[in-house]
């Protein structure tokens, strides 16, 4: 990886945390957010027929699918992200960050890292 590229990434990094650490601050959950976002806009293109390609040609990925958008019947193909709110567990949230560390480990050394996970 190029300096430039490692101090891009740095800073990325760095900023991400800020973010994190500001919504923590006000009582609001970035994991919780990432969710919110994923699962809603999921159920919401599988609703409005938009899922690309490499998706709905999966049968088994669209069963899934379809169970969580029947779990998540308030979604409509009209709906807004800000109609949907998503809390998750203290607990969740600890492993989830766990697991963005330790990608923005592999993210920061990838020679060695990689390295030491597939060898």
């Amino acid at each position: 990886m190029k300096e430039g590229e490692l101090a891009i990434h740095t800073i990325a990094s760095a900023s991400y945390g800020i973010l994190k650490d500001l919504k923590h601050d006000r009582g609001l959950s970035e994991a919780a957010d990432n969710y919110q976002a994923m699962f809603f806009y999921l159920v919401r293109d599988f609703r409005r027929g938009m899922l690309p390609a490499h998706m709905t040609s999966d049968l088994s990925l669209m069963a899934e699918i379809e169970h969580i958008a029947d779990q998540l019947s308030s979604i409509t193909a009209d709906s807004k992200l800000s109609d949907m709110k998503v809390t998750i567990s203290p607990d969740l949230e600890g492993s989830i960050g766990r697991k963005v560390i330790e990608q923005q480990i592999f993210l920061s050394t990838p020679t060695e890292t990689a390295t030491k996970h597939f060898h």
